[in-house]
């Protein structure tokens, strides 16, 4: 198990860490980078491997990386080498300013331990989760997950556009984002492990490492204020909504790793606009990276990149505001006085900005998937819609006051502040987006929200990506407000003017003991860290949240998806059933774990699929094969001599007699026998077609 957690993470650090290295981006942020840039890499080799044939495995993302490195290296290197080497210092941010600093401006040691709280809670928190490595979600969606990390590992084609086959029925398959399962197959040919292992082990690398060292950029990319960097390592596994919700629901694995790196991708977003803190990226290697990274955020699932485009278009506006400004400045106007001439045009700026947000409603339709109108469509109040955002909470969990507070406080002083202000912005966003998939009529739903399947969960999923950011700044500017008090008043001891002495004069500031300061530096970001994260973590919402997760991992006897009884049977499958065999299952009942879960070829890999005819007829007339003698044709065609019986209670609660009706009551019609059995669940063998 440790070589597959080894394995994962090399997977997901080594091809990034390439790309950003022939960049030219170095230090924290180059591996900060390297897990969103390393989804560009499993992504975009998988899609053109399997359009030439390559059977997939570790070595394809890996010589992707070197061969794009390579060509970066001879083609851009040399030039931002040479502009980092004569850089001037950067122009007063545009769309964000940089908190005053505590520490050396190179010095990235709080990065490093920010980065360390997060990986520390994503591990706590994903191992209470999963419960262990073996365990699987009971939920929806796992039964294609896992299948289809299988599939990838038998067939050795991790393409995209050959993933969607796996339920297609034989038709032609259709995009699918493969990268999760991309990851998985690896581990599973790479080192030997189970594919529920395999995911869980993708799992924590995606939630306590991609995801807070995404978390530890995006700060980085907006403030140079160490104990803000402190603040969001923290807090990068603090909320309900991301990424535990995730690991409950769905289960959406594809969301979860896409999710994970927007962060990086809006902090690119924020150096390419000219937003940085300082001068430590250039435009040209955010946009080169940006572009990158954007392929490997839509490559791991598309509804990733038009997240990160509805958080960066208020970063847009402020940053086309700012040139507009700017440009009435120097012209002069009634409003604004004339200011000296500069060297940029921002006008072509503008221009390609306006451009890019005109294109967002084409972008957001283009990767709208088709929807359809539920029967029933729950609606709750406006202010509720607002409590559940403003509290980091999906609808029908706990409402915490403190997250609530936490949240407002931290717009206000970014907007008293006058910077980072459209973070404020960016998060309204998500709140009217959230409105509307709670609240708004179906029309305005499916509008705004169908992008992301009108699922108000994938929604809920976002606001930490702008709200640990917000709340981090915040709790950074008033620590260091605090501790600029501290030092100046308590522990340098500065001289005030006395009575008599002249107005404004001030004797020289004494140096600041150094123990002492740094002594306070580290009680102060102490603090901060348990005062902000400690009643966060203690939220009722996020007890919740961890409990129902834990829940659907758990394999008990009235398991939803698979019991505990009708586990032993699967794992009992290769015992009997020959290799070649196609095992008839109803996968409502669980029975396509069988392929996950011991290679073994199923009827059906998925509850939602198109099966291929003879399929469909068996599994609705096999128990007829003693009066029909062409039942027993489809049988010998598909060689479905084995049967799994899981009995007749569905997932959801939903009953599909009328599409796998077939597949009762075999054995009192005399068509089969069973060979194994545990409980009620039964192996069964087709005798009426020897």
């Amino acid at each position: 198990m440790v070589l597959a957690f080894v394995v994962s993470a090399l997977c997901l650090v080594i091809p990034g860490l390439l790309i950003t290295w022939a960049t030219k981006v170095q230090g924290f942020d180059a591996l900060a980078l390297a897990p969103v840039v390393s989804l560009f890499c499993l992504g975009s080799s998988a899609l053109i491997g399997g359009q030439l044939g390559l059977r997939w495995g570790w070595w394809m993302p890996l010589g992707f990386a070197v061969v794009l490195a390579a060509i970066l290296a001879v083609i851009v290197r040399p030039t931002y080498r040479r502009r980092l080497g004569g850089r001037e210092p950067e122009p007063q941010s545009t769309i964000t300013a940089a908190l005053p600093v505590i520490g050396n401006r190179k010095f990235s040691g709080a990065a490093w331990i920010g980065l360390a709280l997060g990986v520390a809670v994503g591990i706590w928190q994903t191992a209470h989760i999963t419960g262990g490595m073996e365990h699987f979600s009971q939920a929806f969606d796992n039964t294609f997950h896992l299948n289809a990390v299988r599939y990838i590992a038998d067939h050795g084609n991790a393409s995209p556009l050959f993933v969607g086959t796996l339920n297609a029925g034989g038709s032609p398959g259709f995009f699918y984002p493969s990268v999760w399962h991309s990851l998985g197959a690896i581990l599973v040919t790479t080192t030997g492990i189970s594919v529920p292992a395999a995911t869980n082990v993708v799992t924590f690398c995606t939630t306590a490492l991609v995801w807070p060292i995404s978390i530890m950029f995006l700060i980085r990319s907006l403030t140079r204020n160490r104990y803000s960097w402190l603040v969001a390592g923290a807090l990068s596994g603090a909320f309900v909504v991301f990424p535990v919700l995730l690991q409950t629901y769905g289960i959406l694995y594809p969301n979860l790793l896409g999710n994970a790196v927007v962060p990086a991708g809006l902090g690119l977003v924020v150096w390419a606009l000219r937003g940085g803190p300082d001068s430590r990226l250039l435009r040209p290697q955010a946009l080169t990276l940006g572009a990158i990274a954007g392929i490997g955020i839509s490559l791991s699932h598309p509804n990733a990149i038009v997240s990160l485009i509805a958080v960066a278009v208020p970063a847009t506006i402020a940053r086309i505001t700012s040139l507009v400004a700017g440009m009435l400045k120097s012209t002069g106007s009634r409003s604004l006085p004339a200011a000296p001439e500069r060297r940029r045009h921002p006008i072509p700026e503008i221009l390609l900005l306006l451009v890019c947000l005109a294109a967002v409603p084409v972008v957001w339709t283009m990767l709208r998937p088709k929807t359809f109108q539920p029967e029933t469509i729950k609606q709750i109040p406006v202010s509720g819609s607002v409590l559940d955002a403003l509290s980091l909470a999906p609808s029908g969990y706990s409402i915490s006051w403190v997250i609530v507070g936490f949240i407002v406080v931290s717009a206000a002083v970014l907007l008293y502040l006058r910077r980072h202000a459209w973070m404020v912005f960016a998060y309204a966003i998500l709140v009217v987006l959230y409105i509307a998939v709670e609240s708004m009529p179906w029309e305005w739903r499916d509008a705004l929200t169908g992008v992301w399947y009108n699922d108000p969960y994938r929604l809920t999923a976002l606001f930490p990506v702008i709200g640990i950011p917000m709340i981090a700044i915040a709790v950074g500017w008033a620590v260091q407000e605090l501790y600029a008090s501290i030092s100046g008043w308590r522990a340098v001891g500065v001289h005030r003017p006395l009575e008599g002495e002249a107005e404004g004069w001030m004797p020289p500031r004494p140096k600041a003991r150094p123990a002492l300061a740094q002594t306070a530096k580290i009680v102060l970001g102490l603090v901060a860290v348990v005062a902000v994260s400690v009643p966060i973590f203690a939220a009722d919402s996020m007890k919740e949240g961890r409990a129902l997760a834990h829940e659907r991992f758990e394999t008990t006897p009235s398991s939803e998806l698979v019991t505990s009884d009708e586990l032993d049977v699967l794992h009992h499958v290769p015992d009997y059933v020959p290799r070649d065999d196609t095992l008839m299952v109803n996968p409502w009942t669980g029975g396509s774990l069988a392929y996950a879960l011991t290679g073994q070829k199923v009827s059906s890999y998925h509850l939602l699929e198109t099966r291929t005819p003879e399929i469909d007829r068996l599994d609705k007339t096999l128990n007829t094969a003693l009066a029909d003698p062409n039942v027993c044709q489809d049988v010998e065609h598909v060689r479905g001599y084995y049967v799994l019986d899981f009995g007749t209670r569905e997932m959801n609660g939903v009953n599909h007699a009328s599409v796998y009706g077939g597949l009762r009551g075999l054995e009192q019609t005399g068509v089969a026998q069973t060979v194994y059995q545990t409980g009620n669940a039964r192996l069964l063998e087709v005798t009426a077609c020897g």
